[in-house]
């Protein structure tokens, strides 16, 4: 190749890589609902509920589409003597169902637990999104505020991975008395960028370290250090937050936590101290 050729070669590179940037941009547009929601898409689940639990179902206001959920009430809680609840917002490649665990784990602590489904996903009908997504959450919220048992002045979120942003979504506009969030990131754009796509066109704009510095209350953030999904420095960033916000780091991957036996503990202490038990 001559001198020439290379030079006119050199002059067409520029257009070619705006070019392949562009069409990366236009494809990221069109599949981003996968990339965002992945489970939406799979088959669906099928199993009971489970022994202890109620089927609570919701209907989206916009489309008529039914949406699961499960209540699991704590054990001893009445209509005289409330019960502190929880709201677990999963995270995903997984359902509901993969998060009985939880429950568990509270209902020792006296602590309701309703687990909920995103849109899509499940048994749950219709497409995911954040819009479509809070709409459900704050149907959810207001039926758990129905439940005689549940004391309303003592409703906290946890939210796993996207969870923890649709949890931080839903307490801009219905405030919890707590919130914990685990593998969480601090905003979707950030994660577009993470994995090479432009952040400005996400479409769900989770704000999440921007939610946390708005709200008055109490917030716990844990994250493993070996994150390879969603890197720590989104944890620190979100423990950093506001300064009374309680970070708490773990030799770990994503998948939180790695003994479950002191993951129950500081989530315990965490509720404890800010006297929701």
């Amino acid at each position: 190749m001559n001198f020439a050729q290379m030079k006119k070669n050199l002059k067409i590179l520029p257009f070619l890589v705006v070019s392949i940037y562009a069409l990366l941009t236009m494809a990221g547009c069109v599949t981003q609902r996968d990339f965002v929601w992945p489970m939406s898409v799979e088959e669906k689940v099928d199993r009971p509920v489970p022994p202890g639990a109620s089927l609570v179902w919701i209907t989206s206001e916009d489309t008529n589409e039914k949406v699961e959920g499960w209540f699991f009430p704590a054990p001893d809680a009445t209509a005289t003597d409330k019960a502190p609840a929880l709201i677990f917002f999963h995270g995903n490649n997984e359902v509901m169902d993969h998060c009985l665990e939880f429950p568990e784990t509270y209902s020792k602590y006296g602590i309701s637990v309703l687990l909920v489904e995103y849109r899509g996903y499940g048994r749950s009908e219709g497409a995911p999104g954040k819009e479509r997504v809070r709409s459900d959450m704050i149907k959810f919220h207001e039926w758990l505020l129905a439940q005689d048992i549940v004391d309303p002045q003592k409703i906290v979120y946890q939210g796993r991975s996207i969870g923890g942003a649709v949890a931080a979504d839903l307490a801009e506009v219905r405030p919890p008395a707590a919130m914990i969030l685990t593998s969480t990131f601090t905003s979707m754009q950030r994660m577009f960028w993470r994995f090479g796509v432009p952040g400005f066109i996400a479409s769900d704009k989770y704000r999440t370290k921007e939610v946390i510095q708005n709200l008055d209350i109490p917030v716990l953030v844990m994250h493993g250090k070996r994150d390879n999904i969603i890197p720590v420095n989104n944890g620190r960033d979100l423990g950093s937050a506001r300064d009374d916000v309680q970070y708490i780091e773990y030799d770990a991957n994503h998948d939180l936590p790695v003994v479950w036996r002191e993951f129950e503990q500081h989530l315990i202490n965490f509720l404890r101290e800010n006297q929701i038990l």
